[in-house]
């Protein structure tokens, strides 16, 4: 299938010559990390690990120019269109004399082994027929090993059984991993695959997420490629996936999945999955898939307590050559207290937490109270804190002192603009139905810890694509507000959208006091 060029060039140049392959450039491993570091800043996390490394690769070049090389015109328009923005603006933010150019360039041999194989066989010699230039997918991030897994009673059975299948042990597949985000489900997947590859060199093992298995499988039908993509699928030893509750409602993509999965049981291989929700609760899964997903071992991780959430920091902090004073501890532990009550503390929330602390001890050194020694006061400023009597938590520069209800961004939201939270709720597409829906995520970004998918449940919407469309989208238009307002007419509420979310960012902050 043939990407006509204006659905790629409107805002990037796209190239398909074979013979010319963007060289590695020297020195510039660095900026292409740093880079990405800003887009999954932008964008999430989860949304670039669908394509990056698996389905797309990124160099910046000397002259500052950005160059992503992807296996089909299908996917670079992809990425163009969810990522493009991101990756252009994370390509000004780092300088060059490219100033924020980005290219796309199709080599379909460079990944025929792990976009069209789909597998990875890092101990099988290159026979005379296989293309010189296939390359195995890249292996997971050297953080994402069992060493580096912190054992915990709320994950003390996962961790044992995703350790029975990197060792081969057929009686735990297929192993179905559940749990809030953030609680190392990933983590646990990437361990599996890592340790199931080094013990078994020959071994092909696939490790994605759920959306980058529906956009092969769409590519492979865009391109005539689907026997390529399943006998990739169906041959591995072992496969994990990621997010599966990005199923819910793909029919196709259930259907294809639900044939991969009994193919590679049939040959006696290994399965692993990981959801935020149970089987039986991801909407409009289908029941043979739902079946097939629950005939092996469902382990769930539960959330950690307050105590827990403390061992956590201090074993991460130690791992960053940091120490916590006890002054420290009780603000932090206050903290802990705020998102432990609104549901929104988890292993990431508290990495994310301990990275702000982190960014200002090494900025401002002379903050600590000693060498890697954090006192509250050091806390206290890189968490947004006052410290004091009865200030623990106290606002400053206009944010919340701690994480704000879901349903109260909702309530105050709908009550701005007159929409009724069933309407909301529902599937209506009044103008001033999807502002309200658009206004709600971008607030629900600022003023909770919750991911997309938690928002897109508390929303009622069938999965997080829809909330992330809707970020973006409000974003534009604060960005452009007057062609906004005017494309909103009657319905545009009192001082425009901006005016509407300065007012409930406001209302927001004094009801987290």
């Amino acid at each position: 299938m043939k990407l006509h060029d204006a659905q790629v060039r409107a805002s990037s140049d796209f190239s398909v010559r074979a013979s010319d392959r963007p060289r590695a450039a020297s020195g510039r491993v660095d900026h292409a990390e740093r880079l990405m570091e800003r887009v999954r800043r932008d964008v999430g996390e989860e949304p670039c690990r669908r394509f990056f490394p698996s389905m797309a690769r990124v160099e910046v070049q000397e002259s500052g120019e950005v160059v992503v090389t992807v296996p089909t015109p299908f996917i670079a328009g992809l990425i163009d269109r969810r990522l493009g923005g991101a990756l252009r603006s994370a390509a000004q933010a780092i300088g060059g004399e490219g100033r924020g150019e980005v290219r796309f360039h199709v080599d379909a041999g460079g990944f025929t082994a792990a976009v069209r194989e789909g597998v990875e066989t890092p101990g099988r010699s290159k026979s005379a027929s296989a293309p010189a230039r296939a390359k195995a997918p890249a292996p997971a991030p050297s953080r994402f090993r069992f060493e580096t897994f912190l054992p915990l009673p709320a994950n003390a059975l996962a961790l044992e059984a995703a350790r029975s299948v990197s060792g081969g042990d057929g009686r735990f597949s297929p192993l179905f991993l559940h749990g809030p985000c953030g609680m190392g489900k990933t983590h646990l997947l990437q361990a599996m695959a890592h340790e199931f590859r080094t013990r078994r060199r020959s071994a092909r093992v696939r490790c994605l997420t759920a959306e980058a298995f529906t956009n092969e499988f769409i590519a492979a039908m865009h391109a005539g490629t689907l026997d390529e993509f399943r006998r990739g699928y169906r041959q591995v030893d072992l496969l994990c996936i990621d997010d599966v509750h990005f199923l819910s409602n793909k029919k196709a993509t259930q259907a294809e999945l639900l044939h991969t999965f009994d193919a590679i049981d049939m040959h006696g291989k290994l399965v692993a999955l990981a959801s935020d929700e149970h089987p039986r609760e991801i909407a409009r899964l289908n029941t043979a898939l739902a079946s097939r997903f629950m005939s092996g071992p469902v382990v769930p991780i539960q959330p950690i307590d307050l105590a827990q959430s403390l061992t956590v920091l201090v074993e991460l902090a130690s791992r960053r050559g940091l120490r916590i004073d006890e002054a420290a501890l009780m603000l932090v532990r206050k903290r802990f207290e705020m998102l432990l009550a609104t549901g929104g503390l988890s292993i990431r929330a508290i990495e994310g937490e301990l990275t702000q602390i982190e960014a200002l001890a090494r900025l401002m050194p002379q903050s600590c109270g000693g060498e890697g020694v954090l006192t509250g006061m050091h806390v206290a400023r890189a968490l947004g804190l006052t410290s004091g009597p009865g200030s623990e938590g106290a606002i400053r520069t206009g944010r919340p002192r701690r994480p704000v209800r879901m349903d109260l961004i909702i309530e105050r939201t709908c009550a701005e603009l007159a929409v009724r939270v069933e309407e909301l709720m529902g599937r209506g597409r009044h103008k001033r139905v999807v502002l309200a829906r658009a206004v709600c995520v971008l607030l629900a970004r600022e003023f909770t810890n919750q991911s997309f998918p938690e928002i897109a449940r508390a929303m009622g919407r069938p999965n997080h694509s829809t909330v992330i469309t809707a970020l973006r989208r409000i974003q534009a238009q604060m960005a452009s507000s007057t062609e906004a307002d005017a494309e909103l007419g009657s319905d545009v509420p009192p001082g425009g959208i901006v005016g509407l979310v300065g007012r409930l960012r406001s209302e927001l902050v004094r009801a987290s006091v």
